[in-house]
């Protein structure tokens, strides 16, 4: 269990989901099931984080009553000149016995113009759902046609460090595993 009480179980369902993401053959692929953590009145975590649509950061009681996905944060990619710089969505965490404030858990899509939708719903937990596709003004695809995503799954200190890291691999597609390592390309 890691120190914020999140168990070593959650973080890999939730980095699966980016993992798996990359390796969606098309977008006929069924959806991978959504990240989730339930919480009573926000007694897990203290706020919610979204780089887009102007959201940025969410105070835990937004999330106390429940409501639809479509209801509230939602993100849809209408064209180009609004995707934004950054496709960062976060939860900071809070211990639930002392309420001490802890790291921020973040997903991140590396090539922000790939979300075709997302969400950011309450319905006894906070859950990210999260669809994409080939970029805007890319041919349609067909059965069989193929895109990559690479998406970053971790603990940050602040805001400020999710930014930098991101701006570090931001534009990258794909994961190369070799004898060297694994890098982001």
């Amino acid at each position: 269990m890691h120190r914020t009480g999140i168990f070593r179980r959650e973080l890999l369902q939730v980095g699966s989901l980016g993992a798996f993401g990359m390796m969606l053959p098309s977008a006929f692929a069924a959806p991978a099931p959504p990240a989730k953590r339930r919480h009573e009145r926000g007694d897990t975590f203290f706020e919610v984080y979204l780089s887009y649509g102007g959201h940025g950061r969410i105070p835990s009681r937004a999330f106390f009553e429940g409501f639809a996905p479509d209801a509230r944060f939602c993100y849809h990619r209408e064209d180009r000149r609004r995707i934004p710089k950054r496709f960062v969505r976060a939860y900071r965490l809070r211990e639930p016995k002392t309420g001490k404030t802890g790291p921020w858990l973040a997903g991140m899509t590396l090539l922000p113009g790939l979300v075709t939708e997302a969400w950011c719903h309450q319905g006894g937990y906070v859950c990210f759902i999260e669809e994409f596709g080939p970029p805007p003004g890319a041919v349609p695809l067909r059965p069989g046609d193929t895109f990559r995503a690479a998406f970053l799954v971790g603990y940050f200190d602040s805001i400020a460090e999710m930014n930098c890291v991101y701006d570090r691999h931001a534009g990258n597609s794909s994961l190369v595993a070799d004898e060297r390592g694994w890098r982001l390309t």
